[in-house]
């Protein structure tokens, strides 16, 4: 999966930590921004602790630095960028990093969210080619963030980059980044792709690193409680891949697979089945099983939603006619004892 500028940014070096403050939008950010354009700061740094409203234009973050791009520092070039990241602008980022990398063709960050925004777009050949740029430019990476997103853009455009360089790429990731969940879903994914259409050692060392990489994913899915919608979609596929892996029979899927399944139907109601499966299995051939898994998920959880109310219709039935022979019945119910609603259609999609 593709790091995010969230993840980006606070892994990123000192010297840009200071561009999380975007993302903290309260009110009183304003205060603190329109205070430090009135004060004797630098005008191309901001604090950590300065912030920007969510309302607030992106022209008036232009404005703070100065109409002369040419004298802005890397970090301004990285805050109007993700002024229009905040507001889900993703074309405009890219348009802003791309000024941006002709004055500072050696910013990590700024590759990182110029490729991150290309793949959100789906444009991967464009992510492919300002990634490696990237790789090349920037001789010492201070994070995998670059290897890492280059690997997962090469697998929804497999002519571009072989299969062993996309594990090469990832590895060298995990090398920077340990443990990254991310990272180990993208290799995942490059393990399995290599799987498939390997023969002999080859195939049998990739299933033995798709083994390690899933036990060290297992860590990852304690996110799945408060995921957003990119967890949810990252979880989502790689349980899809555990499913083929394990069984090949999407009729019988694990308690996981439900679990991941059902978190996706808090995020994305009103999408198809299909549509959802295009977004989160870079590989074509493994679309039909994604759409197999989810559906059959889908369909379980509804029939245990089923079965729960009909137990708890009868239960009710019964402390009724109790009552009525003369036994007063009271009972109390555990908050978390109602099952949770699903959003799935199994034939149509999410509502």
């Amino acid at each position: 999966m593709a790091i995010t500028p969230r993840t980006i940014l606070t892994s990123a070096a000192p010297a840009t930590v200071a561009v999380v403050s975007l993302y903290v939008f309260t009110v009183l950010g304003t205060a603190a921004y329109h205070s430090a354009k009135s004060s004797d700061l630098n005008r191309a740094d901001l604090s950590p602790d300065q912030t920007i409203a969510s309302n607030a234009s992106c022209d008036v973050v232009f404005d703070h630095f100065g109409n002369d791009q040419h004298n802005w520092s890397e970090n301004a070039w990285i805050h109007y960028a993700l002024c229009f990241e905040q507001q889900a602008q993703s074309s405009s980022v890219v348009e802003i990093t791309q000024e941006a990398l002709t004055h500072y063709p050696r910013s990590e960050v700024l590759f990182n969210i110029q490729g991150y925004h290309l793949i959100e777009q789906g444009l991967y050949g464009q992510a492919i080619d300002t990634l490696q740029r990237g790789l090349q430019n920037v001789q010492v990476q201070r994070t995998g963030t670059m290897a890492n997103n280059l690997a997962w853009a090469s697998l929804w455009d497999q002519r571009a980059i072989p299969l062993k360089d996309a594990r090469s790429l990832y590895l060298r990731s995990l090398s920077l980044s340990p443990n990254t969940c991310e990272t180990l879903h993208t290799g995942l994914f490059v393990e399995y792709a290599i799987a498939q259409k390997a023969h002999g050692l080859d195939r049998f060392e990739a299933l033995k690193r798709f083994a390690d990489l899933r036990q060290q994913y297992n860590g990852c899915l304690n996110r799945m409680n408060h995921a957003d919608e990119h967890t949810a979609l990252e979880i989502a596929g790689a349980t899809v891949l555990f499913e083929s892996i394990d069984s090949g029979n999407p009729d019988n899927v694990s308690a996981l697979t439900r679990q991941s399944v059902a978190k996706l139907s808090d995020h994305f109601r009103g999408e198809t089945i299909d549509e959802i499966c295009r977004q989160a299995m870079p590989m074509a051939d493994m679309h039909h099983q994604c759409v197999e898994t989810v559906t059959s998920a889908a369909h379980t959880n509804r029939l245990m939603k089923q079965n729960h109310v009909e137990r708890n219709q009868k239960a009710q039935r019964q402390i009724e006619v109790l009552n009525q022979n003369g036994q007063n019945i009271r009972v109390i119910r555990s908050p978390h004892s109602e099952p949770r609603p699903m959003g799935f259609e199994c034939n149509h999609g999410i509502r």
